[in-house]
C-alpha cells in the first residue's frame, strides 16, 4: 500500500499547487525526512509540513519562490511518474552534507509559471558541505547548476539516465553548468560526472575550476550518454544568446573512458544555435588536464572527445596520472581527439594557443606522424612551419605535392573527411608519393596540368570501393618522366574532367615515362576530351579488366572525345561475361568527333581472366568519329593461335568502320568423342564413348536420319577420363546417336 499512499499524495501536491492563490506566501523548505520514507513528494518531510502545499507563488510574475534545502542523515528521493514539480531553487548539502536521488517525473527548476525565465539555481555543495545530486531517470529542467558553490565546499552530480536540460545562465563566460567555478571562492571542488542519459538543449556552456585553486572535473565513461551538447535550445526565446563555451582552469580535468568499441565514447558538443556566429568556442587555459583511460582492454585507434566552433586556446595537457606513452592527443579542425597506439601525434602544448593555417602557397605531405591522417598537421610541411598547417580547399595558388621518403606513410583520403575540392593536386613529382582515395569523393579543381609521377618519381593513386577521384585539370600526365600508377577499383569511379580542346589525360606519354591505369570492378573511367595512350619505347598500359566497367572517352562534359594511341599497349581482359567495351565519344553526335588514331608502336593485349577461355568474339572499342590511323598490332605476349583481331563496320555510326573486335578460337577437347560400344538391351541403350577429364558431353539423338534435326536426350555429362559410359531409354524402334563435347 506504500506505493499507491506516496502516488495519491504526490496527485494531491500537484493539484494543489494548480489551485494555489496569486498572493500566496512564498518560504524556504528544508528536508527532515519525518515520515522515514525519503519520498520528495511527501509534505511530512519537511520542515514546513503543517504550512500548506509544498511548494507555491509570489504574487509578482508568476515566478515559484520555493527553496528546497536537501541535508541530513537521510537522502530524498524524486521518483514520481507523470508528475511535474516546480522549485524555484534546490541546494543538495547546505550546511551539513546531502543527498538527492532523482529516478523519474519532471522536476522543474527552469521556468516560472508562466513559461518565462527565472534565472533559478541548483546549488550542490556550499557553506563548507558536500552534496550529491544522482539523476538514473525522470527530466531535470535545471536554469543554472553550481556543483561546488562556496568556499571549501564540494559536490558531484552523477548521471547514469534521464534527461539532464537547460534554459538559460548567466554569470562567468555564460555558463550553464558551473563544476567549482563560483568566482573567487577557493578550496571548492566539483564533479560531473555522466555514463547514462543526456545533456541536452543548454543554451550555455561549462566552467571547470577557477583562478584560486578550486578543481572541477568533468566524467564522461564510454559510449553509454546518448548525448551531450551545450548551445541547442532551440526553444529558448532568444536565440542571440544561445552560444556555449567551454572554460577549463588550470588544474580542472577532463575525464574521458573510452569503451571498447568502433565508436569508444560520446564525444561533447558545443554548438552554435542558428549558425550566427556567436562565441561557440573552447578555452583550455595553461595547466588545463586531459585524463583518458579504457573502460576495457586498451585497444588501437582515435576517438574524438569534443567539438566546437572553435578552439581559441591550447593550454591542455595530459594529467601527471597519464603514463602510457602510447597515448596522445591533438587538436585540429575544431575537435579534440585522443589516440592511442599510433605513436606521437606531433601536438605541442605551447602557452600561446596555436592557429592552423589552411596553406594557400604550396604544401607537402611528408607523412611525419606515420598515421595516414589527411587532417594532422603534423604530416604536412610547409616554409619549415611547426606543423600546424593544413592544405587550403580551392584557391588557384593552394599547391599540394603529395610525396614523401617513406611510401607507408601516405594520406588516406576517406568518408571522415567528407567531399572536398582543393585546387592543385600532384602526385609523386619529385619523390614518391601515394595517394588512396576510399569510398568518398575528392575533387581537384584548378586548371594547370597535374602530375602522378614525374622526375623520375613513382606517384600512385588509388581510387576504391566507391569513391570518385574528380579532376579538372587541363591534362593529368601520368608517367611523365616518371612512373605513374592509377588503380580504380570496386566501383569506383576516375574522371578526368577537363582538356578542352586537348588531351584529358596523358599516359605514359613523355620521354622516360612509364604510366599505367587498371580498371577493375565495375569501375568507371571517365574523360571530356581525348586519351593519348604511350609513345614509342615507353611502358604505357592502359588495363580494362574484366566485364562490368564503364570507360568513356569524351562522355565526361562538352567536347569531343577521341582516341590516340602512339605507343604502349591497350590490353583488354575478358571474363565468362566478356569484356568491357571503350565507347570514344562524340559529344552531340553531330559527326565531327570521336576518332580512333592507333599509330605504329600501338599494341594490343588480350587473354582472359577468372577462367581458362573459350571461343567467342568481343568487341574492345567502338568510335563515333572515324578511323583515322590503323596501326595496332598484338602485343608479344598475346598467343596468335588464339587470338585475331579485325577493325569492322557494325553499323554503330555512318562513317564506315566503327570498331576494334578480337577473336578467340582453337578451344575445344584434345580426345575426339568416338563411340567405342553400343549395345542394346530391351529398351535400354548402353553408349561408351572416349572422354577426358574437364570436358562435358551431350547425347543428341533422332530417328530420322534424313528428314529429322538432332536434339538432347542427354546434357552435361562429365568426362570420366579415358572413357565414359551412360545408359539410356530408348523411345521407339530405331534411333540414331551422336556425342557432342564441349568445355565449360
Amino acid at each position: 500500500m506504500r506505493n499507491k499512499t506516496r502516488i495519491l499524495g504526490a496527485a494531491i501536491a500537484a493539484a494543489t499547487l494548480a489551485a494555489s492563490s496569486a498572493d500566496a506566501v512564498a518560504y524556504a523548505e528544508t528536508w527532515d525526512n519525518d515520515a522515514a520514507d525519503n519520498d520528495f513528494t511527501n509534505a511530512l518531510n519537511w520542515s514546513n509540513d503543517t504550512n500548506g502545499p509544498l511548494f507555491t507563488l509570489t504574487s509578482t510574475n508568476d515566478i515559484w519562490t520555493g527553496t528546497v534545502n536537501l541535508e541530513g542523515a537521510d537522502y530524498s528521493e524524486f521518483n514520481s511518474p507523470g508528475l511535474e514539480v516546480f522549485v524555484k531553487q534546490l541546494n543538495v548539502g547546505t550546511t551539513t552534507a546531502g543527498e538527492f536521488r532523482f529516478t523519474d517525473g519532471t522536476l522543474n527548476s527552469q521556468k516560472n509559471a508562466n513559461g518565462g525565465n527565472s534565472y533559478n539555481r541548483t546549488v550542490i555543495g556550499q557553506n563548507g558541505a558536500s552534496g550529491v545530486f544522482m539523476q538514473s531517470g525522470g527530466t531535470y529542467l535545471a536554469n543554472k547548476v553550481h556543483v561546488g558553490y562556496t568556499a571549501n565546499s564540494s559536490g558531484e552530480y552523477i548521471m547514469s539516465g534521464g534527461t539532464l536540460e537547460n534554459g538559460g545562465g548567466e554569470g562567468n563566460h555564460g555558463s550553464s553548468l558551473i563544476i567549482a567555478g563560483n568566482g573567487d571562492n577557493a578550496g571548492m571542488t566539483g564533479l560531473f560526472e555522466i555514463s547514462g542519459g543526456a545533456v541536452s538543449n543548454f543554451i550555455r556552456g561549462v566552467e571547470l575550476g577557477n583562478d584560486d585553486g578550486s578543481i572541477g572535473t568533468f566524467h564522461v565513461v564510454g559510449t553509454g550518454p546518448d548525448a551531450i551538447i551545450f548551445g541547442d535550445n532551440a526553444n529558448y526565446p532568444d536565440t542571440n544568446n544561445a552560444y556555449a563555451t567551454w572554460f577549463q582552469y588550470p588544474e580542472s580535468v577532463l575525464k574521458v573512458g573510452i569503451d571498447e568499441t568502433a565508436a569508444g565514447i560520446t564525444p561533447i558538443q558545443v554548438v552554435d544555435l542558428g549558425a550566427e556566429g556567436g562565441r561557440n568556442d573552447v578555452q583550455f587555459e595553461v595547466g588545463a588536464l586531459l585524463e583518458p583511460y579504457f573502460t576495457g582492454t586498451p585497444q588501437v585507434g582515435k576517438w574524438v572527445v569534443l567539438e566546437a566552433d572553435d578552439f581559441i586556446d591550447y593550454g591542455i595537457a595530459f594529467a601527471p596520472s597519464v603514463t602510457d606513452p602510447d597515448w596522445s592527443f591533438t587538436i585540429t579542425n575544431n575537435t579534440l581527439e585522443v589516440w592511442y597506439g599510433l605513436g606521437d601525434s606531433g601536438y605541442v602544448t605551447t602557452n600561446m594557443p596555436p592557429t592552423i593555417e589552411y596553406v594557400s602557397g604550396e604544401i607537402t605531405w611528408d607523412g611525419e606522424a606515420g598515421d595516414n591522417d589527411w587532417d594532422n598537421p603534423v604530416n604536412w610541411a610547409f616554409n619549415d612551419n611547426d606543423n600546424n598547417s593544413l592544405p587550403a580547399e580551392g584557391g588557384s595558388q593552394a599547391i599540394i605535392e603529395i610525396k614523401t621518403a617513406d611510401p607507408a606513410n601516405h594520406p588516406i583520403y576517406t568518408s571522415e573527411y567528407g567531399t572536398r575540392t582543393y585546387s592543385r593536386l600532384h602526385i609523386g613529382r619529385t619523390l614518391d608519393g601515394r595517394l588512396d582515395v576510399i569510398g568518398v569523393q575528392l575533387n581537384q579543381a584548378q586548371g594547370n596540368p597535374m602530375y602522378i609521377g614525374q622526375n623520375a618519381a613513382t606517384g600512385t593513386l588509388n581510387v576504391l570501393d566507391g569513391a570518385t577521384m574528380s579532376y579538372s585539370a587541363n591534362v593529368v600526365l601520368i608517367g611523365n618522366g616518371g612512373t605513374g600508377i592509377v588503380n580504380v577499383e570496386n566501383g569506383s569511379t576516375l574522371i578526368f574532367g577537363r582538356g578542352n580542346a586537348g588531351d584529358s589525360v596523358r599516359l605514359g606519354l613523355n620521354a622516360g615515362g612509364d604510366g599505367t591505369i587498371n580498371v577493375s570492378g565495375g569501375s568507371t573511367l571517365l574523360t571530356r576530351t581525348g586519351f593519348e595512350l604511350g609513345a614509342t619505347g615507353n611502358n604505357a598500359l592502359l588495363s580494362v579488366q574484366g566485364s562490368g566497367n564503364t570507360i568513356g572517352i569524351g562522355s565526361q562534359g562538352s567536347v569531343d572525345g577521341f582516341w590516340y594511341h602512339r605507343g604502349g599497349t591497350l590490353q583488354m581482359l575478358v571474363d565468362t561475361n566478356g569484356l568491357s567495351t571503350i565507347l570514344v565519344d562524340d559529344y552531340g553526335d553531330d559527326g565531327t568527333g570521336g576518332d580512333a588514331y592507333f599509330y605504329a608502336g600501338a599494341e594490343l593485349d588480350v587473354d582472359f581472366t577468372g577462367w581458362d577461355g573459350g571461343n567467342g568474339t568481343w568487341d574492345v572499342m567502338q568510335w563515333e568519329g572515324t578511323l583515322v590511323e590503323s596501326n595496332l598490332a598484338f602485343a608479344a605476349e598475346v598467343d596468335t593461335n588464339i587470338w585475331s583481331f579485325a577493325f569492322v563496320d557494325t553499323g554503330f555510326t555512318t562513317n564506315g568502320v566503327d570498331t576494334l573486335r578480337v577473336y578467340a578460337s582453337g578451344f575445344g577437347p584434345e580426345v575426339q568423342p568416338h563411340i567405342t560400344e553400343f549395345s542394346v538391351s530391351g529398351s535400354t541403350v548402353n553408349l561408351s564413348w572416349d572422354s577426358e577429364l574437364g570436358i562435358h558431353y551431350n547425347i543428341l539423338s533422332k530417328s530420322d536420319l534424313v528428314n529429322a534435326g538432332w536434339s538432347t536426350n542427354t546434357a552435361a555429362i562429365p568426362g570420366a577420363g579415358s572413357t565414359t559410359s551412360t545408359n539410356l531409354t530408348g523411345p521407339g524402334e530405331v534411333e540414331f546417336y551422336q556425342i557432342e563435347a564441349y568445355e565449360e
